[in-house]
């Protein structure tokens, strides 16, 4: 198992497998935690935590859960191989990012599956979410298909929690089918 990207929606998705005793997840991510991260990640995340590389910091936060992951400080792009992997997870905002990752999967005929969103503000007070959260399933090329990768709500709104978890639930409930 492995998640492509520990960012908002990423790091509910890693919280959702590890309350869900999968044994073994490797995380991929080059990021440190932001300030902003703080109000994206599940739980309580230390403001001390700033700074610090999210592989490091999730790897050591669940621990204790029983899980064994195993962190990837390397930035998605410069990946040339994917190995020992049976189902992924892409969570990149990154559109050449997220399109290396699903290359390199579909190639090694690894089905994942990949989450997404896309936020507008309507008039600066209501966020039109009702379309645009997606979540899809691959397991080939046909299947796959690219988005734009396009500067929304989400990029600049630093407290969209919910939208992060709603995203990596329906994620999660697509795996379990």
């Amino acid at each position: 198992m492995a998640i492509f990207g520990i960012g908002g929606t990423g790091s509910h998705i890693l919280d959702g497998l590890i309350k869900n005793k999968v044994k073994s997840i490797s995380i991929y991510d080059k990021d440190i935690i932001e300030e902003k991260n703080l109000y994206r990640f599940p739980g309580n995340v230390p403001k001390g935590s700033v700074g610090s590389k999210k592989v490091d910091f999730f790897s050591k936060h669940y621990s204790d859960y029983g899980s064994k992951i195993t962190p990837y400080d390397i930035d998605v792009n410069d990946i040339e191989i994917i190995e020992n992997i049976d189902f992924a997870f892409i969570s990149l905002d990154n559109l050449k990012a997220r399109n290396k990752v699903a290359e390199l999967l579909l190639t090694a005929s690894i089905p994942f599956i990949v989450v997404g969103m896309h936020l507008d503000f309507e008039d600066n007070s209501q966020i039109n979410f009702s379309s645009t959260c997606s979540v899809w399933l691959v397991n080939n090329r046909e299947e796959y298909k690219q988005q734009n990768d396009v500067v929304d709500a989400y990029k600049l709104n630093t407290q969209i929690y919910e939208m992060n978890s709603l995203n990596s639930d329906l994620a999660l409930i697509i795996f379990k089918k």
